[in-house]
Order: structure tokens, then C-alpha cells, then sequence
């Protein structure tokens, strides 16, 4: 690249990891899409992760959206939810 962008965006858990590690390198600002995290969409899977891992691998997720969550300058979502889960637990 000749020259290094402004902003790096990312949307969704793969590509947020991603945009971390670019906004890092580059020095700029990330911003991250946080779509509903998959932990919120089934009943305590963050505290029995072995019943899901098979399926659907969530302790990288989870991993991966912690890492770039916490590296983000700032966070788009639709909702609370998203980013502390639900407050019914």
C-alpha cells in the first residue's frame, strides 16, 4: 500500500479480528459491527461451552470478539444486548 487508510471497519467476528490486527499495524482507528453475539442467542453457552464447541466452535468466537472488542475505538450495534448480553440473567 502506498499509503494507509483512515479507518479499517470490521463486521462480524472473523473480520473484526481482522481489522484489529490491520488498525494495530497501521496505527489507526478501528471500528467494529457487533452483530448479535452467538452467546446470546443460546441459553448459557458461554458457561457450557463443551455442549457447543463441536458445533460451532464458540470459545474462538468468543475469544476472537473479546480480543477485538476490547481493541476498538468504537462499536456499532443495535442493541445493549449485544455487547453485555442479556440482563434478564
Amino acid at each position: 500500500m502506498e499509503c494507509k487508510p483512515d479507518l479499517i471497519l470490521g463486521n462480524y467476528t472473523d473480520a473484526n479480528i481482522v481489522a484489529s490486527f490491520m488498525a494495530k499495524k497501521f496505527g489507526v482507528t478501528q471500528g467494529t459491527i457487533a452483530h448479535m453475539l452467538e452467546k446470546t442467542k443460546y441459553e448459557d453457552s458461554d458457561l457450557n461451552l463443551k455442549t457447543f464447541e463441536n458445533k460451532s466452535h464458540f470459545s474462538c468466537q468468543f475469544t476472537k470478539d473479546l480480543i477485538s472488542m476490547n481493541a476498538v475505538d468504537f462499536l456499532i450495534t443495535s442493541t445493549y444486548e449485544e455487547i453485555v448480553g442479556r440482563l434478564d440473567v
